[in-house]
């Protein structure tokens, strides 16, 4: 199975509430948003800041077989894996072959652990996390 992995060189620096817009702008019924705190039930599971850790899982089972993990946005200044994150999604619901694993399986994209630094435009997020 193949998601063909060009990036669009255009794509836009965008904070993390310009991601949580998109994440939440999906009407897929694959596409659930969660954060890490309210799905696992744990109110301690947020960033330094007290700010939720949101992620997506794709998939249109609820009882999936197997799950595949991806997360970006560990370092703040290193945006390119966050957008890729984000173009995913929007890859894996666009392929074929993800629509047949997402019947059983499930793919879970953090697009941005470090969400305190990427609550900031692109030119003010500190270096060093």
């Amino acid at each position: 199975m193949a998601i063909e992995t060009g990036m669009d060189g255009e794509l836009a620096h965008t904070t993390y509430a310009d991601m949580l817009d998109r994440l939440h702008g999906y009407d897929d019924p694959a596409v659930h948003v969660n954060t890490i705190d309210g799905y696992l039930d744990d109110p301690s599971l947020v960033s330094d800041q007290g700010k939720p850790i949101s992620f997506v899982n794709l998939s249109y089972t609820d009882s999936p077989d197997s799950t595949i993990v991806i997360t970006a946005g560990r370092h703040s200044p290193e945006y390119g894996g966050t957008e890729a994150a984000m173009e995913l999604v929007d890859r894996v619901l666009a392929s074929p072959e993800m629509q047949t694993y997402l019947q059983h399986g499930e793919v879970t994209i953090v697009p941005a652990v470090h969400v305190d630094e990427y609550s900031k435009p692109a030119d003010q997020r500190m270096p060093g996390f």
